[in-house]
């Protein structure tokens, strides 16, 4: 089909609505090669429905209740639905988590009041690391290869992986595939759409690195005393 006969079959009254530096924008890809795809029909199963329903109803009684003793009680009440769990874990208040038993969680690990993570590809995190409030882990994304009926053509899915001692901000967005590296922190409100390495400290939206932490084992002065030591006395740190 020509351009020409290609646009004679979309509606002219929607081109119009549509600002020609819009049009002129490449098509995005509906579909990511490196994640899972799972058709509609997969997801509408009546035994999938109930164990959903089930579980939002279990999560209703546990959600509300305040302080520590709501740490413990959910601690307690949500292991059992885990992939793997450690102790403790930790959920705040009104945290609301799809499909669990897809999750993992390390010692002293866990998502902050009103956090939200769909499971449904995978979580991982990893001991002593936190996704603070506010947070969305999300590994699931939208297929839309085709303009109509979003809903219907199914979504794919990446593991998100928190390694030991990770930390998100308050109100951070990660997206499916994504792995925050040991020790890393991601400032508040950051969208991350990529690998931030170990030890970063990064912001933005999308995320970049902006700084790093100290390494373990590593002072105060930094690298350039053990990379002289390797280097020699000649060598200059890069600042480029």
């Amino acid at each position: 089909m020509t351009k020409q006969e290609m646009q004679s079959t979309i509606d002219p009254e929607l081109l119009k609505r549509i600002p020609p530096d819009v049009l002129a924008l490449p098509i995005a890809t509906g579909r990511k090669p490196m994640r899972r795809f799972i058709p509609r029909q997969d997801r509408k199963s009546a035994r999938l429905f109930i164990i959903h329903e089930v579980w939002e109803w279990y999560v209703a009684l546990f959600s509300w209740i305040p302080g520590r003793t709501g740490w413990l009680a959910r601690g307690l009440a949500y292991r059992p639905f885990l992939k793997r769990a450690g102790w403790p874990v930790i959920f705040g208040e009104r945290v609301k988590i799809t499909e669990p038993w897809n999750m993992e969680v390390g010692d002293w690990a866990g998502i902050g009041h009103n956090g939200r993570a769909n499971a449904t590809g995978g979580i991982k995190l990893g001991r002593w690391s936190a996704a603070t409030s506010g947070c969305v882990l999300n590994t699931v994304s939208h297929v839309y290869d085709d303009p109509t009926n979003l809903r219907d053509q199914g979504i794919e899915v990446a593991p998100i992986v928190l390694e030991d001692h990770a930390w998100l901000g308050n109100g951070v967005y990660v997206m499916p595939g994504v792995t925050i590296g040991q020790g890393a922190i991601v400032a508040a409100n950051s969208v991350v759409t990529r690998d931030i390495p170990p030890y970063t400290i990064a912001a933005g939206s999308p995320a970049r690195p902006i700084r790093r932490r100290r390494l373990p084992g590593e002072g105060p002065e930094g690298l350039s005393i053990a990379a002289e030591t390797e280097a020699g006395t000649d060598w200059q740190p890069d600042v480029a």
